[in-house]
């Protein structure tokens, strides 16, 4: 296995990489790639631990605008920014496909991230052993399709969300404003707000295609 690991590259650096401080003395590595058309990508069997980060303000005319990943191990991102991304397929921050370490989510943000044409503005996944979000904020988040700020398919373990917020998340042509899961996974949702989410179809906040469970906690859904 190939662990990828993302490291600061000083603000005097020379190195002309795609990864920098935002400002001299910063304690956070930015992805930016400038507006280029070109994402982050990862090669088979690479696993991800992003921690204090930032992926803005990427493009990619087709899937995963800032990250994407095909046939990887575990992901994760804890206390991190990934927003204003742009993608013309699936997933316009992340694009994680056959990630069979699943996917780890942690007092981050994921806004403002937009689908022109497919699922999922903020992440799409397909296939993995599960996802944990918790202190998450999804907010202004856009696809085309299913999933305004999250589709994930084809799960095999539980997808479970806490303390997490989804305002302002919109499905222009299709379901789930928030969020669209299908598969066989179950779903936990505690703590968390759906506001102001919309779809043109059915589920407003939440649409879901399940073959187990699905359950809610202190979960409050507003307009």
């Amino acid at each position: 296995m190939v662990e990828v690991l993302i490291d600061l590259i000083p603000c005097d650096s020379d190195e002309d990489g795609v990864l920098k401080c935002n400002s001299c003395g910063c304690s956070r590595t930015l992805i930016d790639y400038g507006h280029l058309t070109e994402e982050l990508s990862l090669a088979e069997a690479s696993s991800l631990h992003l921690s204090d980060s930032v992926l803005s303000s990427n493009t990619s005319g087709e899937d995963g605008g800032a990250l994407y990943a095909l046939d990887g191990d575990a992901f994760s991102f804890d206390m991190s920014t990934i927003s204003q991304n742009i993608s013309g397929g699936y997933g316009a921050g992340l694009y994680l496909y056959e990630f069979t370490g699943g996917l780890t989510i942690t007092d981050s943000d994921m806004s403002s991230n937009t689908v022109s044409s497919g699922y999922g503005g903020a992440i799409y996944g397909y296939g993995s052993s599960g996802a944990a979000i918790s202190g998450t904020t999804f907010d202004d988040n856009t696809s085309k399709s299913a999933g305004g700020a999250m589709r994930l398919d084809y799960l095999y373990d539980t997808v479970s969300i806490s303390d997490s917020t989804f305002h302002n998340n919109s499905s222009q042509n299709s379901h789930g404003g928030a969020l669209y899961i299908k598969g066989y996974t179950d779903l936990d949702v505690s703590n968390t707000d759906f506001t102001n989410n919309e779809t043109r179809y059915d589920g407003g906040a939440i649409y879901v295609i399940s073959y187990c469970a699905t359950r809610f906690e202190d979960v409050a859904f507003l307009s």
